[in-house]
């Protein structure tokens, strides 16, 4: 399924953009978790 996600980086940083990386995959993963428990 096709996804947009946009997420605030807080900070500047290579450090924060990967926090924020793995903020929006957790929340895909999720997600797609819920929709996989309907089937």
């Amino acid at each position: 399924r096709p996804f947009s996600l946009e997420l605030k980086q807080g900070e500047d940083g290579y450090d924060a953009l990967v926090r924020t990386l793995a903020q929006g995959w957790q929340q895909e993963a999720q997600a797609i978790a819920a929709q996989m428990g309907g089937i």
